[in-house]
């Protein structure tokens, strides 16, 4: 019998639902009809409010089998063996899940296959009429192109505006890594002798104005925009003012997950690992850990570690197999934007020996990722047990 029909023998044997099942252990009832049909197992935590919520041992609960009276003595407690056996069951889980992926992927290859030789056999069929179809697809593509353009394209605020004429901006990621130039110019509609300009850069609760410098009818300015999280929206604005004093505003143009764009997004989650509490202030950690990284158009990462920090020190640290890193920074002359866009991001696996430690603030329990950058900037991402 497996954890997840143990879990719905003993939930059935309390007369409990699903959602009240739930709602004891403090999940959702999707998360335990996930675990009774075997798509997912508890974690350690969770696993110990179940055994708690239907009055038996985890250990009983993981393997079936019943603690001897000896070993009971109110609390919980996990044997090693039984975490291993968890372990076990997740890997397997897994497997079998890659495995569907797996078969899934293959379909999708031999449809593809079979799509291109049917492509092929109307090629020998009708190969005006194809070509006549391709001019025609080529010309769709344009026009979605042109269509996709128009669309993404942020509202251009000179359009029914009262101010503007048009006006241009550029970004320049500076050498630092740390910070991104704009420079932005602006053709005014109306301009009298006189009339000064200004560019407002708004930012949370940062208000920066700078000074823009006339220059043949027309007025440009800069700033430089830190990679921090206040900046990433923002919204430039430009401001007239007349030779009495009176100014005059209008947005050009916002911008939403601005430093998304200039550096890496790291996430950590576990794969099969777990940390769970033992007796006198011991813990069982060890597992797989899943190290996601999205890279952006001008980093990408050269370097990393996967460290476990336990009370403020480092108990162990695994560094990330170089060939993850490989090629991610190179590109070739022909095909570079299909290169460029098919490395969007990879997803490593680091598995963590299961061992006890001694911990003494379980709130300093954490993973922690390190990746260095091609610029040398270090990025980071944390993991903590709940």
């Amino acid at each position: 019998m497996t954890i997840g029909e143990r879990i719905a023998l003993l939930r059935k044997k309390a007369g409990l639902s699903q959602e009240k099942l739930a709602e004891l252990v403090g999940v959702s009832r999707q998360a335990i009809g996930k675990w009774e049909s075997g798509l997912s197992l508890p974690g350690i935590d969770n696993l110990q409010e179940l055994a708690r919520v239907l009055q038996v041992s985890c250990d009983e609960l993981i393997t079936g089998i019943c603690p001897s009276p000896s070993s009971a003595n109110g609390e919980a407690q996990i044997a090693l063996a039984s975490v291993q056996d968890l372990l076990s069951q997740q890997t397997v889980a897994n497997r079998r899940s890659a495995q569907r992926r797996f078969i899934l992927s293959l379909l999708a290859v031999l449809l593809a296959c079979l799509l291109a030789l049917g492509a092929l056999a109307l090629s020998y069929i009708g190969f005006n009429q194809m070509q006549s179809l391709s001019r025609q697809l080529s010309g769709l593509e344009s026009t979605v192109a042109g269509l996709q353009f128009y669309t993404n394209r942020e509202p251009d605020s000179s359009s029914g505006s009262t101010l503007i004429a048009d006006y241009d901006r550029s970004y320049t990621l500076l050498p630092s890594g740390d910070a991104v130039d704009l420079r932005i110019s602006v053709l005014p509609k109306n301009l009298a002798d006189g009339q000064s300009a200004k560019f407002s850069l708004i930012a949370g609760d940062q208000n920066l104005v700078q000074q823009a410098t006339a220059e043949g009818g027309s007025f440009w300015g800069e700033f430089e925009i830190p990679l921090t999280d206040t900046f990433n929206n923002f919204k430039i604005s430009f401001l007239l003012e007349d030779t009495d004093g009176n100014t005059t505003q209008e947005l050009l143009f916002t911008e939403t997950e601005f430093i998304t764009q200039y550096t890496l997004r790291l996430s950590l989650a576990p794969d099969t690992l777990t940390a769970g509490p033992l007796a006198n202030g011991n813990w069982i950690i060890g597992g797989r850990m899943a190290l996601t990284v999205e890279l952006c158009e001008n980093r990408y990462p050269v370097s990393g570690t996967l460290e476990l920090i336990i009370d403020g020190k480092t108990m162990l640290a695994i560094p990330l197999n170089d060939q993850i890193f490989d090629n991610l920074g190179e590109t070739e002359s022909d095909g570079a934007q299909d290169q460029a866009a098919a490395v969007a991001g990879f997803t490593a696996y680091v598995d963590f020996p299961i061992e006890r430690y001694t911990v003494t603030d379980p709130g300093s329990i954490n993973i922690l990722a390190r990746i260095t950058d091609n610029l040398g900037k270090e990025h980071l991402a944390r993991w903590c047990p709940e």
